[in-house]
């Protein structure tokens, strides 16, 4: 049984990013751990766009390990795009809709551009964006979207393909206020429901419009861009659109995500790769709502409010849920998300530097190496690719908790996973700290506001070098039975 997912503008790809990491610590419904995305975007070249298809890239390097059954990198992911509506060397409205020549023949087309649009949203290149111009997406998007070859081609044979199983659940993501989002994911719900509807009568279609989270300075020299004092008032109208074209009576599931207290992003750009926006911990929430769109026993149709406690902080408990867990499933279901955040650094910054030294060395003492690569005879350039696979997937990890408990906004504490255990101040930012600068005596402080956990650095090494003869490894090989082990040796209960 099979999820979609399309993922539309920056904020689509950084949710996408947040499932990513969802679904590498076991969090898909277990009966629907496959997930096919499409990244949807007019600039191609995009910062997060770029970010989440390497980290895409990545996962998959992981996912080649054999873990055996386990919650670690469960998630099938497959990640297509970015598609681009933008189809060819044309870069303007004036381009791709042959304005002159309409005008010169004075013709209504023409006539109703100059109505709609101003002159310099006419001249303006789309290449990277609509800049904060839902109307000038719209009309691209409408324009662009062929079902009948490309990406969109095989995206929808995989629903079809899929529906023959079971119900497809087909999400759409995007933000409500920007100019990517706001033009393409209402357009794009409209095509894509219309032009399947006759092969696919049992599709589930699913909403998540991010409503303003961050915001950014002006960008010096650029005429037009996104403004970010227009939001409330642009998402004010987005909503009502939403409400009055009827969407849901299309859509089984509506979320709206968004913040009060807007992030402050760190760099202002326009487009390209220079718009890379940070990750937030509203796409962490976001992507819980869609764990629970892409699960079959999600089938309600309701209306819940979620929020938090406290404005200035973010916690486990904080992190909505299908209100079916609670009690002893509620905490399974959390601790998945916290033993990746253990594994992350207890892998990053004590595993991996014994096993390069391993490595070097040609040989170790350390009983969780003898036992998981010596005495299985896994090849040393074998575990030294595999190996060094996970580590780069264990920084991309603690670089998104370090993001996300660290929002660029006032008066907000970290309330899941502490920051200085793995992180180092800078002012407003943060950086990953370096090997010297960590203190493994500090992992058990790591995770915060949950029961007390029995997990501290030498519990974790207690364990991992006890894994030979405690833990059940039968289904794991090759480099992945050490992973498999590590992993197992950072349990938070």
């Amino acid at each position: 049984m099979s999820n979609f997912l399309i993922a539309v503008g920056g904020s689509g790809a950084k949710l996408m990013h947040s499932l990513i990491h969802l679904g590498a610590a076991g969090m898909l419904p277990a009966n629907r751990t496959t997930l096919t995305a499409l990244l949807v975007d007019p600039d191609e070249n995009n910062g997060n766009i770029e970010e989440c298809r390497n980290l895409e890239r990545i996962y998959h390097a992981c996912r080649e390990l054999n873990v055996g059954k386990t919650d670690l990198f469960r998630g099938q992911i497959s990640l297509k795009g970015p598609w681009t509506p933008i189809t060819s060397q044309s870069d303007s409205l004036k381009e791709i809709f042959n304005y002159n020549q309409l005008a010169n023949n004075d013709s209504e087309e023409a006539q109703l551009m100059d109505l709609f649009f101003e002159r310099g949203e006419l001249e303006m290149s789309v290449k990277q964006g609509f800049r904060g111009r839902p109307a000038i997406g719209a009309t691209v998007f409408a324009n662009s979207v062929n079902f009948e070859r490309g990406d969109w081609k095989d995206f929808r044979t995989a629903i079809k393909n899929a529906s023959a199983a079971a119900s497809p659940h087909i999400l759409f993501a995007g933000s409500v206020f920007g100019g990517s989002g706001a033009s393409g994911v209402p357009t794009l719900v409209r095509l894509l429901s219309n032009h399947i509807q006759k092969d696919v009568s049992n599709a589930r279609y699913g909403l998540i419009l991010l409503l303003p989270y961050f915001q950014f300075r002006p960008v010096e020299g650029e005429a037009i861009q996104a403004d970010p004092a227009s939001f409330p008032l642009a998402t004010a109208e987005a909503l009502k659109y939403y409400d009055e074209r009827g969407f849901l009576s299309i859509c089984h599931t509506l979320y709206a995500v968004g913040e009060q207290v807007p992030a402050e992003m760190s760099v202002s750009a326009v487009g390209a790769k220079e718009q890379r926006n940070e990750p937030h911990f509203i796409e962490l929430v976001a992507g819980m709502g869609a764990l629970r769109f892409f699960d079959e026993d999600s089938r309600a149709q309701d209306y819940r409010l979620a929020s938090r406690v406290a404005d200035g902080k973010v916690t486990w408990d904080d992190l909505p849920c299908d209100p079916g867990l609670a009690g002893v499933a509620l905490r399974r279901f959390q601790n998945k998300l916290q033993k990746l955040a253990v594994f992350a650094v207890a892998y990053h910054y004590i595993f991996y530097p014994q096993i390069t030294e391993a490595l070097r060395a040609g040989g170790s003492k350390t009983t969780y190496w003898r036992e998981h690569i010596e005495r299985e005879h896994v090849a040393p350039e074998a575990a030294r690719t595999a190996l060094a696979a996970v580590d780069n997937y264990t920084v991309k990890v603690l670089e998104w908790l370090l993001h996300i408990s660290t929002p660029r906004r006032p008066n907000f504490v970290a309330g899941m996973v502490n920051p200085n255990v793995f992180g180092a101040s800078q002012g407003q930012d943060w950086r990953l700290k370096t090997l010297k600068e960590f203190d493994q005596s500090q992992l058990g402080g790591l995770l915060l506001n949950r029961p007390k956990a029995k997990i501290d650095d030498r519990t974790v090494l207690r364990n991992a070098n006890a894994s030979g003869s405690t833990m059940r490894l039968g289904d794991a090989a090759g480099p992945g039975r050490l992973v498999r082990a590590l992993f197992d040796s950072c349990e938070v209960e």
